[in-house]
């Protein structure tokens, strides 16, 4: 009876040590002490070997597995860290497919815990600053106000092998140079941690820089009452039963999604250059979403900016007129003067054609000079050939010819 008392209380005792043992075992794990770490599902954590990347601790259990090149399973033809599902295509081999084996020990597998050698490894820890998206509210006044999480100047020790959202808000010009408050969420999932952490170092600080060239590229080519009107709902009167991108969201489908393969854009085409790298080479990780929350009017001006904007450019359409107005009148005037001109040289030409035939012959020149001398008498004299001309081109041939009053005074005349 007291050799199984004694036992009983042994057994006791030692459960009470291991659990204490767990207990304080995980709470070293937590915070990266002597040998221990803790690694959530989900998250890669980065082991260092004299100050130096050696290797990532994390769970395949999610459905995905690092490409670790210490292990056995490694595929050369993935690149090294590349998140990679459990049931892949080994070598890229179509339809030859590899199940990946775990190759964690039991404890790890059932707490989580895993080990590394102290004084010589050490958990990576890195600063990375993100401010994650919460929900959106509408307050006492009707605008809408979005609730935010800032993780500033926080000191990290694991990275997200997951989709996760982060907010981010950006001023914009529009374009017709007014600016405009953009506030905005994205989704970015880490497909290679070493990339993202050691090859390029702050990953999200750089994919949300590029995001905000893109919603400047986007916006700015909208004016603000074209951004103001824009919806995500399916276009009215669709007859497609899946509904499709429209207003913003077009944003992700049109400037985001296409970033993840290719960034560049040929200079000559605009088209995107599809020998360039995508996002997902360069930085490790995949924007999977990118919604434009609402674009806000943060002066509370805009009204008056397009109206004085408008009312600029109807000075513009003015002056524009007029000017157009007084270039008609001046090729209205230039277009008369060359009309009174080529009338005056068509009267000259005909005055200098009549004055050659006038001139052609003695008998022309004769009749030229009566008609100059005599100009709107009809002299003529009855008698027994009838009416008969009084001057006769005879009597032109002399140096001087009669006078025009004396002839009506010597002759009777019938006008």
């Amino acid at each position: 009876m007291t050799t199984t008392i004694i036992t009983v209380i042994f057994y006791i005792i030692l459960l009470a040590v291991t659990i204490g043992a767990y207990k304080w075992l995980k709470k070293s794990a937590a915070e990266d002490k002597l040998f221990v770490c803790f690694v959530p599902l989900n998250e890669a954590v980065g082991i260092r070997r004299g100050g130096a990347f050696h290797r990532f601790l994390f769970d395949p259990t999610g459905g995905t597995h690092l490409n670790d090149p210490h292990s056995w399973q490694f595929d050369s033809e993935y690149r090294a860290w590349e998140r990679l599902s459990n049931r892949w295509e080994w070598h890229k081999v179509k339809d030859h497919w590899c199940e990946y084996k775990d190759e964690r020990n039991w404890f790890t597998r059932f707490t989580g815990i895993y080990f590394f050698i102290p004084f010589v490894e050490e958990v990576d820890k890195y600063p990375f600053d993100w401010t994650t998206y919460l929900k959106t509210e509408i307050d006492s006044t009707g605008k809408k106000v979005h609730q935010t999480k800032p993780h500033e100047k926080t000191e990290v020790r694991s990275i997200y092998i997951k989709a996760a959202q982060y907010y981010g808000q950006v001023m914009v010009l529009t374009q017709d140079g007014i600016d405009v408050l953009v506030n905005f969420t994205f989704d970015v999932e880490v497909i290679n941690p070493f990339v993202a952490r050691f090859a390029r170092g702050n990953f999200l600080g750089q994919v949300k820089s590029r995001l905000e060239a893109e919603l400047k590229n986007y916006v700015g080519d909208q004016t603000f009452s074209e951004l103001f009107s824009e919806d995500d709902s399916k276009k009215a009167g669709s007859t497609d039963a899946k509904a499709k991108a429209g207003g913003h969201g077009r944003f992700y489908e049109g400037f985001v999604k296409i970033l993840n393969d290719h960034t560049e854009k040929d200079p000559k085409t605009g088209e995107t250059d599809e020998s360039s790298p995508g996002i997902e080479a360069i930085y490790g990780v995949k924007i999977t979403a990118a919604h434009i929350l609402d674009i806000q009017d943060p002066t509370g001006h805009s009204a008056e900016q397009v109206e004085a904007r408008q009312k600029l450019e109807i000075a513009k359409q003015g002056v524009k007129i007029a000017k157009e107005n007084a270039d008609a009148k001046a090729t209205e005037g230039d277009g008369i003067r060359r009309h009174n001109e080529a009338v005056n040289a068509a009267e000259i030409a005909r005055a200098k054609a009549l004055m050659d035939i006038r001139t052609g012959k003695e008998a022309a020149v004769k009749i030229a000079v009566a008609e100059a001398l005599f100009a709107n008498a009809k002299v003529v004299s009855v008698g027994k050939g009838g009416l008969k001309g009084l001057i006769d081109l005879k009597d032109l041939d002399s140096p001087t010819a009669p006078p025009r009053a004396a002839a009506s005074a010597a002759v009777p005349t019938i006008t």
